[in-house]
């Protein structure tokens, strides 16, 4: 996908990009660059990559960063939240005892802003969608998560194409006695990678076993790309790695998926 593609930045020009919602300008001179972007309403409008014939506002505020880094080129990578988010059910669903049901949901990713390439240090992560924020759980034990404005669907025909959001599989397994009634669901993406397809981008699958309202759900993360489009280019790795600590962690927020 060309949006997510390294770019030449020549000195004293202007680059223009339109991500989602976010419009991004860059330049350069010698030792300086500059970074500035600005949100607006309209978030389906087609992506541009790097412009120079988009004119600025002159409200604008830049941010100035200072590199010795000897190089011409700037790149921008998908990255997932730096917390978890939260989605709903685009219907009313009951999952019975030992039935299981996959979903899809699109995520709008996070612009990190590279000198170079990935290797090196971030300017700045810029979200292609502002999402507002929502509290997950209990007063006590919950967590303040981000709130999707899309919803959960079993149809990946239901979510538009676009080049700023990434879709993430979700299998939803009933191993309790009673049935499932699926509301909303808490993803934690912090630890998902993006994966780059032809048409999409895509997240690995997550899995979220349901044993029953007083036990916590087992998740689990897969650590491969996800099979639904082929072939897939890894772009960003998961900003928290799991590991078991993390996961015994989750097991007490995620518990909560289910609303009660």
């Amino acid at each position: 996908m060309k949006l997510w593609e390294p770019v030449e930045i020549k000195r004293e020009k202007e680059y223009h990009w339109r991500i989602g919602n976010v419009r991004i300008w860059c330049t350069r001179t010698d030792g300086e660059w500059m970074l500035a972007w600005e949100h607006g309403e309209d978030e389906e409008a087609e992506s541009e990559v790097a412009t120079t014939l988009h004119p600025k506002p002159e409200h604008l505020t830049w941010e100035r960063y200072v590199c010795d880094k000897k190089t011409d080129n700037l790149q921008l990578v998908p990255v997932l939240q730096d917390r978890a988010v939260v989605v709903s059910s685009d219907i009313t669903l009951k999952i019975l005892p030992d039935s299981k049901a996959l979903f899809f949901v699109g995520i709008p990713v996070w612009a990190r802003v590279h000198i170079g390439t990935q290797k090196d240090a971030a300017l700045a992560e810029i979200p292609t969608q502002i999402l507002s924020n929502t509290w997950f759980g209990d007063p006590t034990t919950g967590e303040l998560c981000y709130s999707l404005q899309s919803r959960a669907g079993m149809d990946i025909k239901h979510i538009p194409l676009s080049p700023h959001k990434a879709v993430c599989p979700v299998l939803l397994v009933n191993s309790s006695t009673g049935k499932l009634d699926f509301q909303k669901l808490n993803i934690h993406v912090e630890h998902l990678r993006v994966y780059a397809g032809t048409n999409r981008l895509w997240t690995n699958e997550v899995s979220i076993r349901f044993y029953g309202e007083d036990q916590p759900g087992q998740v689990e993360f897969s650590n491969k790309a996800p099979s639904f489009e082929k072939p897939l280019t890894l772009l960003t790795e998961e900003r928290i790695p799991t590991s078991q600590s993390i996961l015994k962690k989750s097991f007490g927020i995620l518990r909560h998926f289910t609303n009660f």
